[in-house]
């Protein structure tokens, strides 16, 4: 082991935290609570300035012998993190062309002090005055970037005004509240708010005004840009047309898996018309919590009583509205995971609630989307054993790099497998069901024929809003909120059913190795041991 190398790593990782307070609060990390973020566009550059002479520092013990295989995983993962780093801000310039970094990183900074009780209300209270404060520092620092006259997308400016726009929203609504609970400072957070809601009110004016009018078409990341996504982030051995091809062998794959799967339930109607049948059974609009809450301890006890993974004794999850800044991109469920440096690592699952003010048509297809049967399957997929599960056993991890990593191909990988392999142990048995869980993992499917086309110009917006709505048989609606994330988050979207590949592919290998000896829990322990690290770097490790 080299204690050097160690000492190294958290200097980097205390450097990430210090130049990204809003995520170092999400990680748990509160020294920098007060803080929103520096995004000048020379104290950015100095930024990664300072992580090239990292990377390249961190080269120089490559290879070394004195190092140990955990040395050798985090020095592997932190010169990745770093070399997409750099190659982001240098080629795809982001700060200087997606205009949502800025109310993001705003909503997000102020949300997370209300989020978790991690401190108590004075002292958060204090910090969000402080954030609220450097709102407008922000937002006129992102105007600044963004009028450097580098090609922005359209989808993406739109999309920013939506967030600004669900944000002024979130301001006016949400901090009155708070600053009631507080009156000792509730005039200056009240001051402070107006001025932060001004001032999204300009961002908003400026977006309109100043950037759609010159916004281009293209949002594409590249083919070159993808597949260094593919090759250096995921370590993966796919390129943008393997990948497509790949999603097209799910595509036919799941198709044909459905199709059985509805003969077997009416021989004389299609997949799509007894899905259709099927998304007509959703509770009322109020009723969405308690749904997913039901199939969410549904889900919980039964990877209890089954036994099939160890679920951490310390693990904490609540059910949430989706924030109203993130429902233009999260139609359904996500999950905001457990901060892995918090004493009390709560997970939340957040539930988007239809939209009271949207048409009677968008209202029922949003309802659609959150049908009975279908919720039991996005339970498991978020919380048990999904991503909550999953996340609360990588905040076990003992390496300081893995605690603030994740690769989103073994997160998304690991959950949707686990839909699968829930199945596969009896957790839902009727046909309906498996064939709702075969619609999701046609969705998925066709993420990533999308994922891949859409960023290297073989595929417009309009035609992956098609696909989904012909294809993966997606409302309009939601339909065209997936694609929008998609537009924004290369190689995200494909990392589900390729997660998913990866690690039926690994337990295969392992159940050959033990044969009579295989123990499904104990794959699954083992597999979750090492952190959400990409499959590549675990399988040796495993099969040794």
């Amino acid at each position: 082991m080299d204690k050097e190398l160690d000492q190294f790593f958290t200097q980097i990782i205390r450097e990430k935290w210090k130049g990204d307070p809003v995520s170092a609060t999400f990680l748990g990390i509160h020294d920098y609570d007060d803080q929103m973020g520096n995004y000048d566009k020379h104290a950015q550059i100095e930024l990664i300035e300072k992580a090239k002479g990292h990377l390249a520092q961190l080269k120089t013990y490559e290879g070394k012998p004195s190092l140990s295989s955990d040395q050798e995983i985090d020095l592997k993962i932190l010169i990745t993190q770093l070399e997409v780093e750099i190659r982001l801000f240098e080629q795809a310039q982001m700060l200087f062309r997606n205009a949502t970094v800025y109310p993001y990183t705003c909503l997000y900074g102020i949300y997370s002090l209300l989020i978790r009780e991690f401190a108590p209300l004075e002292q958060r209270l204090e910090n969000l005055l402080s954030r609220l404060n450097k709102v407008p520092k922000v937002l006129k620092e992102g105007q600044n970037n963004l009028s450097e006259g580098r090609e922005i997308p359209r989808i993406w400016t739109e999309i920013a005004l939506e967030v600004t726009e669900a944000g002024i929203n979130f301001f006016q609504t949400q901090i009155p509240e708070v600053s009631k609970e507080y009156p000792k400072i509730g005039g200056q957070i009240q001051q402070a708010n107006s001025a932060a809601i001004e001032a999204l009110k300009r961002y908003h004016i400026f977006l309109k005004h100043d950037v759609l009018p010159k916004a281009v078409e293209n949002f594409a990341m590249g083919r070159e840009m993808f597949n260094f996504l593919l090759q250096t982030e995921h370590l993966l051995p796919y390129s943008v047309d393997g990948l497509i091809a790949l999603g097209r062998e799910f595509i036919a794959q799941t198709e044909q898996a459905m199709q059985e799967i509805a003969k077997e339930i009416d021989p004389k109607k299609s997949w799509r018309e007894i899905v259709t049948e099927l998304k007509e059974d959703y509770p009322p609009g109020e009723g969405l919590i308690h749904l997913y809450q039901e199939k969410m301890r549904a889900a919980r006890e039964f990877v209890r009583t089954k036994d099939l993974v160890t679920i951490p004794a310390s693990e904490i999850l609540r059910i949430s509205e989706t924030p109203l800044f993130e429902r233009p991109t999260t139609p359904y469920a996500a999950y905001l995971p457990p901060p892995p440096f918090d004493q009390k690592p709560e997970g939340i699952f957040w539930v988007t609630p239809v939209d009271l003010h949207a048409s009677e048509e968008k209202q029922l297809d949003q309802l659609r989307g959150h049908n009975r049967r279908g919720a039991a399957i996005v339970a498991l997929h978020e919380a048990y054993p999904g991503h909550h599960l999953q996340l609360s056993r990588a905040n076990e991890v003992h390496s300081l790099v893995r605690k603030q990593y994740e690769s989103t191909v073994f997160v998304e990988g690991w959950a949707l497998y686990c839909e699968e392999m829930m199945f596969e142990v009896g957790f839902y048995q009727d046909p309906a069901t498996r064939l709702l869980q075969l619609k999701d993992q046609l969705w998925r499917s066709c993420r990533v024929v999308i994922d891949a086309s859409i960023h290297s110009h073989v595929m417009s917006f309009h035609d992956a809003v098609r696909m989904l709505i012909d294809v993966a048989d997606l409302e309009k609606t939601n339909a065209q909120a997936e694609v929008k994330r998609y537009s924004i988050s290369p190689t995200q979207p494909m990392s589900y059913m390729v997660g998913k590949k990866q690690i039926l592919e690994l337990r295969e290998k392992i159940r050959k190795l033990k044969g009579k000896d295989f123990s499904l829990k104990d794959f699954h322990d083992r597999l979750l041991s090492f952190g959400s690290i990409p499959i590549s770097l675990i399988e040796p490790l495993m099969l040794s």
